[in-house]
């Protein structure tokens, strides 16, 4: 009934299976099984990080990222909100206590909170708040390696011109936003 997870803790086989077979599910277009999947994995890993916070919150804000996606592919914006918020906050907290581990999870997480709210078209300067946040942290990141970074930096930029686009601040979206060739 139990795997292992690297040498650590022991995870249900179902998450090897399960986790596992999201993004196959959702290439497949069988996106109503990969966001059922992706529930289902959150809710498991809820509880495992109830039981055990240290070595399971991590997963579980990987989970909620995951079910963040897989809810704004179905249109449900308002739940892809609340779960990247819970993982931006578990997220955000554990790179207060470890940033080299945590932070490209973290600018990854509130780059979707971004793109969620620009979505909703819901509290935009919230969503700017944090698409800033993130390009500060990609940037931070891609000095050190840009191979692993860049594009993730470029993604979220993207995002922060849709913003200020949004917001009508089209001056600071063209200083952002790249030459057209």
């Amino acid at each position: 009934m139990y795997g292992t997870s690297g040498g650590g803790p022991p995870l249900p086989k179902l998450m090897f299976t399960r986790t596992g077979g999201i993004p196959s599910l959702a290439a497949a277009e069988r996106r109503a099984e990969a966001l059922a999947t992706a529930e289902e994995g959150a809710q498991v890993f809820r509880q495992l990080a109830e039981a055990n916070p240290v070595a399971r919150e991590p997963d579980l804000a990987k989970a909620l990222h995951n079910l963040s996606i897989h809810l704004a592919g179905a249109g449900r914006h308002e739940d892809a909100l609340h779960a990247t918020e819970e993982a931006v906050t578990i997220r955000r907290r554990l790179a207060r206590h470890l940033p080299a581990a945590y932070e490209p999870d973290l600018a990854r997480s509130l780059g979707m909170f971004a793109r969620v709210r620009v979505e909703l078209r819901q509290d935009l300067p919230a969503a700017l708040e944090a698409a800033q946040e993130s390009v500060d942290i990609y940037r931070r990141l891609a000095l050190a390696e840009p191979l692993a970074y860049d594009t993730d930096l470029h993604t979220v930029l993207d995002v922060q011109v849709d913003i200020l686009d949004r917001l009508g601040r089209t001056e600071e979206a063209t200083q952002i936003r790249p030459p057209q060739p």
